[in-house]
């Protein structure tokens, strides 16, 4: 396809626009965690408790150094409000991220926070522009991890998912690699789809739906095999050092992963401990409550399985 040069400036000017209209767009969310304007359009803000899922972090890391559960959130009071979602992810999250979110007042953990996660995002956002072929689809992939609902709910109730967001954009830049280059590169491509697993068990355990595929295929079982290994022995010492384990209660982690799995109703029956009544309201945080809430009435729970049998 022959580019006539006026497409070619289109192309040009597109590309010199899109990073200030990321920019602008970064600054209307951070005014938006102040004053609210966003969140009537976001579902899951409209509560209007910033840093509602960031609170539990902190008060995790809290709680170890004061030998109470990691999981025991309403131990710790750490923020501005006596109530926080639960704490669901790897007890290592504690450590690695409510160490240091813990040593500041609540306000200014959760702002660093919030500009941690813009940074991760710009990083992603790096590791797929890099992939492209030109410099608007670079830039357009780019600018795409920072537009939509999801990036703003994320931001404002200061979730986690931010490292499922990393996670995938390692893997998918490994994967990348793995079929366009040879030699270093391919160690290199390893290592990321190693990093990309390991920032998803230690949070968000989705990519173990990627599992079978990253074993089966040869160029990335490696990786693949390295990152469980390290998962499995930070997990052991996480269970078996008494130190990192007050109450010996670390167990819960992989205990909500089997119940919730079991069962895709169980966040609408677990907000009620938080007071959230999410089987009535639509402001969800979970697919299966959001579509009976539209239909009026009850969908069976085995559809929201289908697309993990899918893949």
């Amino acid at each position: 396809m022959i580019e006539t040069s006026g497409s070619a400036n289109w192309r040009d000017r597109l590309a010199v626009a899109l990073p200030w209209l990321t920019l602008a767009w970064i600054g209307v969310m951070l005014a938006s965690l102040y004053w609210g304007f966003l969140n009537r359009f976001v579902i899951g803000s409209w509560h209007g408790a910033w840093g509602l899922d960031f609170f539990s972090v902190p008060r995790a890391w809290e709680n170890l150094l004061a030998g109470e559960s990691i999981y025991d959130t309403a131990a710790s009071q750490f923020g501005p409000r006596p109530t926080a979602t639960w704490y669901p992810y790897h007890p290592v999250l504690a450590v690695v991220v409510g160490s240091w979110t813990r040593q500041l007042p609540p306000a200014w953990s959760y702002l660093t926070f919030v500009a941690f996660s813009l940074a991760l995002l710009a990083f992603s956002g790096w590791l797929l522009a890099r992939l492209a072929k030109d410099r608007l689809t670079g830039r357009i992939m780019f600018a795409s991890l920072f537009f939509g609902p999801a990036i703003y709910l994320m931001l404002f109730i200061g979730q986690m998912h931010i490292f499922t967001v990393l996670a995938m954009a390692l893997i998918f830049a490994g994967i990348w690699q793995l079929q366009s280059e040879d030699g270093p590169a391919c160690r290199r491509a390893e290592w990321l789809i190693a990093a990309g697993l390991l920032a998803a068990f230690f949070s968000k355990p989705v990519v173990a739906l990627f599992l079978p595929t990253l074993l089966l295929v040869r160029e990335t079982r490696r990786a693949t095999l390295a990152s469980l290994g390290v998962y499995l022995v930070v997990s052991l010492v996480f269970l078996y050092v008494p130190a990192l384990n007050a109450r010996g209660l670390n167990f819960i982690h992989w205990a909500n992963i089997l119940t919730i799995s079991q069962s895709t109703k169980m966040m609408a029956h677990l907000g009620h401990i938080f007071e959230l009544p999410m089987s009535e309201n639509p402001e969800i945080f979970s697919l299966p409550t959001w579509v009976d809430h539209l239909v009026g009435g009850h969908v069976n729970p085995q559809v929201f399985r289908l697309p993990v049998l899918f893949v």
